[in-house]
């Protein structure tokens, strides 16, 4: 079975994502990725690691230092799941689950058992399974520049959208539990919770 990498996105303090009221992207990454493993262990699912706080100077650095982390680690044959919130400029129409792959998405599968869990669990919008090549970089450094060869950038809802800003406040376990479910639906073993 592959080792499975969570991957919360950004870091306090260093680069704290997106915020919203009361709300920061990294603490809320870290948070989902914590209640992620935890659910996955108790599904069975032991081998799961969380990409640690890194020391870095800024957002550029600690990207940089997370893909270094990583590929020291990690095998082709592993999981890696980066979680993020994403925020808009029109936050009253912002709302849905999107999952990144890599360019081609050649893991379609595996995208696919993440965005159906997340969605069932959330009950957000589905904004559907994207190619790291059509976002504004043209590519995402933690997917393309990584060793395994499964993996994804999932964003969990809008901070500043609704309703999503009301379930990251009030419930962020139902991020966690859509995609511990997911990757344990991709991975085959019987689920329960």
């Amino acid at each position: 079975m592959p080792h499975i990498y969570l991957d919360p996105g950004h870091q306090p303090v260093i680069d704290p994502g997106a915020c919203y009221q009361v709300l920061q992207e990294a603490s809320l990454t870290r948070l989902i990725a914590v209640w992620c493993a935890n659910f996955l262990a108790a599904n069975g699912v032991m081998n799961v690691s969380i990409v640690p706080d890194l020391k870095a100077k800024n957002g550029r650095d600690l990207l940089i230092k997370k893909i270094q982390w990583v590929n020291k680690i990690t095998s082709k044959y592993d999981i890696l799941v980066s979680i993020h919130v994403n925020a808009s400029p029109t936050p009253i129409t912002a709302s849905g689950i999107e999952i990144w792959g890599y360019k081609g998405l050649p893991n379609k599968k595996f995208y696919q058992a993440l965005l159906d869990s997340m969605l069932k669990e959330t009950g957000l919008r589905n904004r559907g399974i994207k190619d790291e090549t059509t976002n504004r970089h043209g590519r995402l450094g933690i997917i393309h520049d990584t060793k395994p060869e499964i993996c994804c950038l999932i964003e969990c809802g809008f901070i500043n959208g609704f309703p999503d800003y009301n379930l990251l406040k009030n419930n962020p376990q139902s991020f966690a539990l859509g995609i511990a479910n997911g990757l344990v639906q991709f991975l085959k073993k019987p689920v329960s919770y």
